[in-house]
């Protein structure tokens, strides 16, 4: 089974814009043609895209997902209309221009350091001890512009003697096959940080920051669908449901609609 490491990333939500002035409920029987536009980038928060289409569909909504480089930026733009999985640092302003705050998909994520579970070090500050063992690398994706640059600021805050290098879907799949020894930077939530495979490095310094994972949709989409921006505010994810959801992902061969399904079966009553 291949472990795609670009399950990561974030997810981008959105809700087509109505002309209508008034603020009217939507009627249960006109639920189907209402087409929900659902704005993702190609990262591990794909979950919460899918999530959210399956309980979305099953009130009857028309949910499309469209793949986006930037989230927030296609709410916008009016490529889509809600975008559920931007990352807002902990206690910052998490005011949008002309965006709605739909409240946290996903509380307290992170950035870190990820090692396998078999290496022996259990902290950042443990890393030049195994410069050799490493070659004086630890592994990033250059196109995800924070989580390279949380690396540049780890290897300065710790005085590490390493370099940041590119690392690719085939590198990560040769290293786990091979039990080689590798560091690179992560995010949680991810998939592969559910497994038994890898581990977050003790960050004695704090450098790595916390985020909220927050959903966004249009002024005007949220004012003329008022109950389904009340729906899609009251999505929220916990750690357990989420461990859940994962489990069940490495069952199905990471096959997100047969891995929901099944595990929405499991947790439905926690979502009405």
């Amino acid at each position: 089974m291949k472990i795609n490491l670009l399950i990561m990333g974030l997810i981008a939500l959105s809700l087509l814009s109505c002309n209508n002035k008034t603020k009217t409920k939507e009627k249960p029987h006109i639920a189907k043609k209402i087409e929900i536009r659902i704005a993702t980038t190609d990262g591990s928060h794909d979950v919460f895209a899918y999530l959210t289409r399956r309980l979305l569909t099953e009130k009857g909504y028309h949910i499309s997902i469209i793949k986006v480089k930037d989230g927030i930026e296609a709410i916008k733009d009016n490529q889509a209309d809600i975008y559920l999985s931007q990352w807002v640092p902990i206690n910052s302003n998490r005011e949008v221009d002309s965006l709605v705050d739909l409240g946290n998909i996903y509380d307290d994520a992170f950035y870190g350091l990820v090692v396998p579970k078999y290496m022996k070090i259990n902290s950042i500050s443990e890393l030049p001890t195994i410069k050799e063992k490493l070659k004086g690398e630890i592994y990033s994706i250059k196109s995800r512009k924070k989580v390279y640059s949380y690396l540049e600021t780890t290897i300065k805050a710790y005085n590490l003697p390493y370099k940041p290098a590119e690392l690719t879907v085939e590198m990560f799949e040769d290293f786990y096959m091979k039990r080689n020894d590798f560091c690179y930077t992560g995010m949680y939530p991810h998939p592969m940080l559910n497994t038994n495979f890898l581990k977050f490095l003790d960050d004695p310094k704090s450098v790595g920051a916390r985020f909220n994972i927050v959903k966004y949709g249009t002024t005007s989409w949220c004012d003329s669908f008022p109950e389904i921006k009340k729906q899609i505010a009251s999505i929220k994810l916990n750690t357990k449901d989420y461990n859940m959801l994962v489990e069940e992902m490495g069952k199905n061969n990471w096959e997100y609609k047969k891995s929901i399904d099944s595990w929405y079966q499991r947790v439905k009553k926690n979502f009405k």
